[in-house]
């Protein structure tokens, strides 16, 4: 079965951030690229088959056991110069604040799952690294694909929907901080183990479900939360390089 995608736009609710677009070929070309990007999650049944079989949508969440971190075993954690965050900024090609402008989901290349590939615009860059062929300078103002498993497509006339069960899906018109690493193939990111933080409101998520905050006043005060983010970043960034 060919692979099917459909595209969530919905601008008007995004602050105006003047950014380098890309292109809507470039976009096609890249998803086919990623298609295959998601082999941990492509190894069960061909869900458009089972929809079509069990004539009905498919809802499809799988568990996936992690460790939590930034955990309450960690005592009296300094949150302006936390391990996990640092380790975080240190395996990442990218650490940014943004937006999501555009969503584009599609069934990965066995037809197993579903992944989305995110367009984000971005507002600040907290660490961006071109010191190997994997990786590319950004600056902000630019616009980066962010691609991620899970999403909802249309196949025939059900729709499957499939989500991972240890992290929250990217929103249009939302806000925020990214852990980003750099695939070459498709000049896409992927996010690393700490994912990222939806900064839309005044109090902070977690992408990754499986965190927990050993400082709760951090997350619920999102100057507190980004200044402490930043120093970690800045702390890990001059680490690396020394």
């Amino acid at each position: 079965m060919k692979w099917k995608f459909v595209v969530a736009l919905n601008l008007c609710c995004v602050p105006f951030v003047w950014a380098q677009s890309v292109s809507d070929s470039e976009l096609i070309a890249r998803i086919k690229l990623n298609r295959g990007n998601f082999q941990e999650w492509d190894r069960g049944p061909n869900l458009p088959e089972k929809a079509k079989s069990l004539g009905k949508d498919i809802l499809a969440s799988p568990t996936v056991r992690e460790t939590p971190i930034l955990c309450d075993r960690c005592p009296k954690p300094d949150p302006e110069n936390h391990p996990e965050v640092k380790r975080a900024a240190s395996e990442s090609d990218l650490v940014a604040i943004g937006h999501v402008v555009r969503n584009i989901s599609a069934l990965t290349q066995n037809e197993a799952f579903v992944f989305t590939d995110s367009e984000f615009v971005v507002d600040e860059v907290l660490k961006s690294t071109s010191t190997s062929p994997t990786s590319q300078a950004i600056r902000v103002g630019e616009e980066v694909t962010v691609t991620a498993p899970g999403g909802s497509v249309k196949s025939g006339s059900f729709r499957i929907t499939a989500y991972p069960s240890n992290r929250v899906p990217l929103q249009i018109g939302h806000s925020y901080l990214l852990f980003l690493a750099f695939l070459p193939n498709s000049r896409s990111y992927v996010q690393t183990s700490l994912f990222g933080f939806d900064i839309t409101k005044p109090t902070v998520t977690s992408l990754r479900t499986t965190l927990i905050s050993p400082a709760s006043e951090l997350f619920s005060d999102r100057g507190l939360f980004l200044h402490a983010m930043r120093s970690s970043t800045h702390l890990a960034v001059d680490e690396t390089s020394k």
